[in-house]
């Protein structure tokens, strides 16, 4: 077994009633969880992989017959029961602190389950207020974390660029959106895949302390599977006054694996990051309104940060409701649409989503795989989209699709650190791969103040990008960086065919919106951007590159033959034009 695996500490003799235990250490704490019945499960239970190297466990007998294995068929086994600690990785749960144990038996050299709980079991925690530090190996004093999740809200897609069925190579992660095509307002019910979480983290110093229990499993299963009407805000909710020094942040979960960030003080509303336009209003009445400057729709939220309705600009509304629990249990518009929610248990206390039933008593059912992975979608007609996961070593990757009629038609591929680095459909078709000579990660930096420690996510740049197309050629990619994020900044195709080596390039505002572009063909395109709203206001295309940007966006400027220049005006609320001035033509909307 290695360190981080539980030690063996009692072998069970079947011939014994009352087994002895071994040497318990003394310099840690310990709790006992017991069990009442045969029929329940042991009360301090959690997966394997959750299990620091600090804790130790024992066994003793079992209820009604102590050192006996059964079988499936329920024949009894007595030799060589013994506590195996380092394989079994059944679904467990949670007692009511939030601690754990597990066990498996084997009899004869094969092993199965007992029929029967253990009746006693020891396990090594630190005292309360104390969390166990793996980087220390010592009980430390936990502390509470603020969650700056900034590496979770990308850039606007023209600005790091995806390929193929897509992977992002500027941060080396993996999207994937299943459309169940169940109409619910002014979109349909989508969930999407991102593996953001799963880029190689570097910390900027070591972590400064243990911050609890980390959630493991989401209503699609994996914390890498979201729903799109599953959307909730963790509101920046601690006291005035309380570690004044660190920012509140108030971090809006929008369902797709994106995640946007806004940070207040005791006397600031929440205020966006560059490049976010949208807004968060506190209600007079209690509650919360989110203005999505991006999809123009209008979200409300209980004072817990719970999602209740949905209004977009013409005038199509979602209502949300919740049962005792906090599940999502029914979408409705005023379409006539509705979609209600069904759950199941998962690993460790968890619940995810099992069936989605329409209006019309269809009902899609989700199919999970041994490791909590969203693995099927099944419609009403008995069609069914099969998402594959065959990495061992990476069991969490999703690294191909199969369509409706059962065909594979897609396949991903990651490097040994998670991050996707291929995409491809069947055949070879559409292949995209990249190679690094630094990859990209995510960058942890602290601030901590008292029992308070604030934790910022931001990406570090890859360098060296080498991207090989569908036609076999390679290209070269650079990228800056900007706000924490990683922005495409030029690609260099080499010359061939009677071609040029060529290459093309993007500069950027101080939000992180596009000023200006140029092409393979030597042209230059200039924006014009409101650095309030994040919305382009004017452009100028058909420029000589070197051109300056300043000198032919502003009003009434003087524009080189050949230019063309586009102004628009937006509504004072919403992103949506209302006055598009373009050569020969003004388009006014109502």
């Amino acid at each position: 077994m290695t360190s981080k695996m539980w030690r063996l500490l009692a072998l069970l003799a079947c011939a014994c009633v009352m087994p002895v235990f071994a040497q318990v250490p003394q310099s840690q704490p310990y709790q006992y969880c017991n069990t009442l019945d045969s029929g329940s499960l042991p009360r301090c239970v959690k997966t394997l992989g959750e299990i620091p190297a600090n804790y130790e466990a024992f066994a003793r007998g079992f209820l009604g017959a102590p050192g006996i294995c059964w079988d499936g068929a329920g024949v009894q086994h007595v030799p060589a029961l013994r506590v195996v600690l380092d394989s079994y990785r059944a679904a467990t749960q949670f007692d009511s602190g939030g601690q754990f144990i597990h066990y498996e038996t084997s009899c004869s050299g094969a092993a199965w389950l007992a029929s029967r709980d253990p009746d006693f079991y020891r396990a090594s925690l630190c005292p309360n207020g104390l969390a166990w530090n793996e980087a220390t190996q010592a009980c430390e004093i936990e502390l509470h974390e603020i969650l700056l999740p900034y590496a979770w809200s990308p850039p606007p897609p023209e600005c790091e660029v995806c390929k193929g069925n897509p992977i992002y190579p500027l941060r080396g992660v993996k999207r994937e959106v299943v459309d169940t095509g169940l109409a619910m307002g002014n979109t349909t019910l989508q969930f999407t895949f991102d593996s953001s979480d799963k880029i190689p983290k570097v910390w900027t110093t070591p972590p400064s302390g243990p911050t609890g229990k980390v959630q493991r499993y989401g209503k699609l299963g994996s914390l890498l599977w979201f729903s799109n009407l599953h959307r909730q805000v963790s509101l920046g909710t601690r006291s005035a006054g309380t570690a004044p020094s660190l920012p509140n942040p108030t971090v809006f979960d929008r369902g797709n694996g994106i995640s946007r960030t806004m940070t207040s003080t005791a006397t600031t509303p929440p205020t966006a990051e560059p490049g976010n336009a949208d807004r968060f209003i506190a209600l007079a009445g209690g509650g919360y309104v989110y203005n999505d400057s991006t999809s123009n729709v209008q979200e409300t939220y209980t004072s817990t940060g719970r999602l209740t309705a949905m209004a977009w600009t013409d005038g199509t509304q979602v209502n949300l409701s919740y049962d005792g629990a906090g599940l999502l249990t029914q979408a409705s518009d005023n379409r006539g649409h509705s979609l209600n929610f069904a759950y199941t248990a998962g690993p460790e206390g968890s619940t995810r989503m099992s069936t989605i039933t329409d209006a019309n008593g269809q009902v899609t059912t989700l199919g999970f795989d041994a490791q909590n992975n969203l693995a099927s979608v099944t419609w009403h007609n008995g069609t069914t989209k099969t998402l594959l996961y065959e990495r061992a070593d990476l069991g969490w990757a999703l690294t191909g699709v199969s369509d409706e009629r059962g065909v594979r038609y897609a396949t991903f591929g990651y490097d040994t650190e998670g991050r996707a680095i291929s995409t491809e459909h069947a055949g070879g078709v559409d292949k995209y791969a990249v190679s690094y000579a630094v990859p990209p990660s995510i960058r942890v930096t602290e601030q901590r103040e008292g029992l308070y420690v604030a934790r910022t996510y931001d990406w570090i740049l890859p360098q060296g990008i080498v991207m090989t197309e569908p036609s076999g050629q390679v290209t070269n990619w650079s990228a800056l960086s900007l706000n924490g994020k990683n922005y495409f900044s030029s690609q260099t195709q080499p010359a061939g065919a009677g071609s040029l080596q060529s290459s093309r390039s993007q500069a950027y505002d101080a939000n992180g919106n596009i000023a200006s572009r140029d092409d393979f063909n030597g042209k230059r395109s200039c924006y014009l951007n409101d650095l309030t709203r994040n919305l382009k206001v004017a452009q100028v295309t058909g420029l000589n590159q070197g051109q300056d940007c300043t000198a032919v966006t502003t009003t009434n400027a003087t524009l080189p033959a050949g230019a063309l220049k586009t102004s628009t005006q937006w509504h004072p609320d919403w992103s949506l034009p209302i006055k598009v001035a373009e050569p020969g033509q003004i388009t006014i909307s109502v």
